[in-house]
């Protein structure tokens, strides 16, 4: 099993994306819960994600705050790592076979 995830981005249109809400909360913060239920223990976050909703949301949550490694400060280990796109929707059900 991956024990870490990253989130990337492609574009600035993604990091755009990834600040938009839904049910709450921003969906890049919907991501790194999303990999860490899914059996992640470390998820790396881009630095342009600082200063925001989502930034903002990892802070208030114990669990978030644990598991996020904030790039490029800190990192992943040389281990394998599923990449996650940081503008997309999806279910941490799907993650876990990844």
């Amino acid at each position: 099993m991956i024990r870490q995830a990253a989130l990337y981005l492609v574009s600035s249109d993604d990091a755009r994306t990834a600040l938009l809400t839904i049910g709450g909360r921003p969906l890049a913060f919907r991501l790194v819960m999303a990999a860490l239920r899914a059996g992640a223990e470390r998820v790396a976050v881009p630095a342009v994600f600082r200063g925001t909703a989502v930034e903002r949301a990892i802070a208030a949550s114990p669990r978030a705050r644990a598991g996020v490694a904030w790039l490029p400060d800190a990192g992943l280990d040389a281990g394998p790592a599923l990449l996650v796109p940081a503008a997309a929707v999806v279910p941490p059900l799907a993650l876990v076979p990844l």
